[in-house]
């Protein structure tokens, strides 16, 4: 079953790089308790992180112009994906039990 992990990232940090890097493993920690028990977890930051570096950004919160539009839509079909298949994931859970 594939799992969406949420958590804080940014919030709360002040955009300091040490503690969003914390929060990041803190978030890891338990996408690997979750994989060790069978389930592939998804942390959305895996995805949305290299993006944005791909984009330009080179500190917290920043992102060439231009380009976030265009991030912004590719996290949110993202989102929207990982939704639709943790949705199809539960409903074939629900139906066998």
């Amino acid at each position: 079953m594939l799992i969406l992990i949420a958590g804080p990232y940014r919030s709360g940090t002040n955009d300091d790089p040490q503690l969003m890097q914390q929060n990041l493993h803190n978030l890891e920690a338990v996408a690997l308790s979750l994989f060790r028990k069978g389930y592939t977890p998804i942390i959305g930051e895996w995805v949305a992180l290299p993006l944005i570096r791909l984009a330009g950004s080179t500190k917290p919160g920043e992102m060439m112009r231009g380009m976030k539009y265009n991030i912004l839509l590719l996290i949110n079909y993202w989102r929207n994906a990982m939704q639709f298949f943790a949705l199809r994931a539960n409903q074939k859970v629900l139906t066998k039990t």
